[in-house]
């Protein structure tokens, strides 16, 4: 019986995790060290990568690159920023090529891929898994609630 008490302590203590700190474990957005940004909300970055936004607020156009629609990190990315399975996604971006409204970003196959892109690009941000160190020309940006 004392070995109950401490269980339930620990489920407690799970369930009162921000949730959005879980998701934020699953991945962290990057972008090129010439943008200020260093927080960003979680639904800017999800009109950013579904080009409803197109500019960032110093007027650079913006640049999302997305990863391979077949790797976890991707398919964690769509279902907590932007709310879609990677079905829906699919979806959402032919018809959105279909009716010429916008095309989808460009994808990269990895994290070293995509960090070479935001690098190269000032406007671009990207998504990694966690872990790994970045380098100068790319930064970390939060994702907030």
């Amino acid at each position: 019986m004392r070995h109950v008490a401490p269980a339930f302590v620990l489920l407690a203590a799970l369930s009162s995790v921000d949730r959005s700190s879980l998701a934020q474990e699953k991945y962290r957005v990057i972008v090129n060290s010439t943008n200020p940004a260093s927080e960003l909300k979680r639904d800017v970055v999800a009109r950013l990568y579904l080009r409803k936004l197109r500019r960032w607020p110093d007027g650079k156009a913006a640049v999302p690159v997305d990863q391979s629609a077949t790797s976890a990190v991707g398919a964690a990315f769509a279902r907590d920023v932007l709310g879609l399975s990677l079905g829906e996604l699919r979806d959402y971006w032919l018809k959105q090529t279909l009716s010429g409204a916008a095309v989808p970003p460009t994808t990269r196959s990895s994290d070293h891929d995509v960090i070479e892109f935001v690098a190269a690009e000032p406007g671009a941000l990207g998504y990694l898994q966690v872990g790994g160190s970045v380098p100068p020309e790319v930064k970390t940006v939060k994702v907030t609630p």
